[in-house]
């Protein structure tokens, strides 16, 4: 197995993901899903595989809707998606097609749907939307939110009539800063794509290490290694194998280790940490201040730290006491991975290789 660090991951290459998309797709055995998943964690990777390996029975189509800026816009992708199913069995859409051209969006995606269940085709079909919280930005801005709302609200509409209606929402933005507090996506389950495993990840490395024909004293610690200093983050696991191609042989686990620093203060950001800070300003606007003073605080801790302590340290440095807002603004970290919250309720920095690039980022 080559490197290839931010490329598309053939399928028959993808390590340790096997048990999550077969739960998956047990899920969607019940209902739609929303897949969350940090940037670099390997999300693109698992549709990939869903959508070229269905499950026996399924049809599966995947669009990216960053470049959707209207409803129509979408509705028209939709009657796409619903034409290219049915005529793989050689049917056609007669209620849809008057609308699609000009009609209006709500009736052209409502008639598109129905046409696909009109068809009673014994297979099962499956709608891969990947990037939707962009979408909806866009239509938000377009359209404004009342209309966001109602397409929304549209889709929650079309999986009530038709209960066999399957439908992936992913994206790189988390709902949660798009659609604060609504419940349009509460009938679709919430599932998370997680790191790997960390005996998966020295596989992968172990692979990228034999594929690329690279020399070390002792592969399975050299494996090891680098999955520990890369988080289990396939995406790095893949740049760090790629570096160390070009390092003297046989490779060493400290020459590894060396490279990740290197990548952590490089100048040019080749592993594009610094997408961690740029988010913050869009993600929590007036907020952004306490944000990052959070991330300063937890980032130099050694353990970690209840609200309590947090809030006490936050007053510290900045002009802020507010106890309530605090914890809103911890659980959106959660939720854009930022921080974990533990059982007894205090709260650690979420992937230690990131808290490592913001420590040396703001030369903590």
């Amino acid at each position: 197995m080559l490197t290839n660090p931010g490329g598309i991951i053939a399928p028959e290459d993808v390590v340790g993901r096997d048990g999550l998309i077969a739960s998956l797709w047990k899920s969607l055995e019940q209902q739609s899903l929303r897949i969350s998943a940090e940037r670099r964690i390997g999300k693109t990777t698992v549709l990939n595989k869903m959508e070229v390996e269905p499950e026996p029975g399924w049809r599966v189509s995947r669009k990216d809707l960053a470049g959707c800026r209207s409803t129509s816009e979408f509705a028209g992708v939709v009657h796409l998606q619903v034409q290219t199913f049915l005529s793989s069995f050689g049917r056609t859409l007669p209620r849809s097609r008057p609308f699609a051209n000009g009609g209006p969006w709500k009736k052209l995606l409502e008639e598109s749907i129905g046409d696909l269940f009109d068809a009673r085709i014994q297979e099962k079909f499956l709608f891969l939307w990947d990037e939707v919280p962009y979408m909806l930005q866009n239509i938000q801005k377009a359209e404004g939110p009342a209309v966001m709302l109602e397409l929304l609200d549209s889709l929650r509409a079309l999986h009530q009539h038709h209960p066999a209606l399957r439908v992936v929402f992913t994206g790189s933005i988390g709902l949660h800063h798009v659609l604060p507090g609504t419940t349009s996506v509460n009938h679709m389950r919430a599932e998370e794509v997680p790191l790997l495993a960390a005996e998966d990840a020295a596989l992968l490395a172990r692979r990228l290490l034999i594929g690329e024909e690279i020399v070390a004293a002792d592969l399975l610690e050299l494996s090891n290694t680098i999955a520990f200093e890369a988080d289990n983050f396939p995406f790095y696991i893949h740049h760090i194998v790629r570096a160390l191609k070009f390092q003297p042989q046989p490779v060493t686990v400290a020459a590894a280790r060396r490279v990740v620093i290197e990548h952590l203060v490089h100048a040019e950001d080749p592993w594009e940490l610094r997408h961690y800070q740029k988010r913050i300003p869009d993600y929590y606007q007036n907020n952004s201040e306490v944000v990052q003073t959070i991330l300063d605080i937890l980032v130099l801790s050694t353990t970690a730290m209840s609200v309590s302590d947090l809030l006490d340290q936050l007053k510290r440095r900045i002009p802020f006491d507010d106890r309530r807002k605090l914890l809103h603004i911890l659980r959106f970290m959660s939720q854009d991975h930022y921080l974990k919250q533990q059982e007894n309720g205090a709260y650690h920095i979420r992937f230690p290789l990131i808290g490592r690039w913001w420590k040396l980022s703001q030369g903590l």
